[in-house]
């Protein structure tokens, strides 16, 4: 079931690049980390933002899925803690290189969630590393994939 036709597109050295149909699976997953992960902004811990636009490079603005910061963002240009996308229909390639831009601006944890497949993968130095859960040790954060993906 699609909630819209488009997901926000992706504005790249001044062009406009579609995102692929956004589904209720994706919606759900939005939701579901954001209801998660809301005892931590409430505490003012840690501010959770959903389909947020970042400046990842000059010229170069994303739609990320879930954008973490440790406080509220003055501005787009600064890294948020966690960068998640969740897979729609998004071309693998186009997504990898995605997750890479928010890498290199420094985003120090990037994960990236799959509802149709029920997985959870983390993106360091170029690869995708599959998890069990999403962790943040430091401020006792841990979301497995059973929660995430809770109907």
């Amino acid at each position: 079931m699609i909630i819209s036709d488009r997901g926000d597109p992706a504005f790249v050295k001044g062009e406009l690049i579609e995102r692929g149909a956004l589904t209720v699976p994706h919606s759900n997953t939005q939701a579901v980390f954001c209801g998660l992960a809301y005892p931590w902004r409430k505490d003012g811990r840690l501010f959770t933002y959903p389909s947020l636009t970042i400046q990842t490079a000059p010229m170069h603005y994303r739609a990320v899925d879930i954008a973490v910061f440790r406080s509220q963002p003055s501005s787009v240009v600064e890294p948020p803690l966690i960068a998640m996308e969740i897979v729609s229909d998004d071309r693998q390639s186009a997504l990898v290189s995605q997750l890479a831009e928010y890498e290199a601006m420094g985003v120090p944890n990037v994960w990236l969630a799959v509802p149709g497949l029920g997985t959870l993968s983390v993106f360091k130095r170029g690869s995708l590393l599959r998890t069990e859960a999403f962790t943040l040790p430091e401020f006792g954060l841990r979301f497995t994939a059973a929660q995430l993906y809770a109907a």
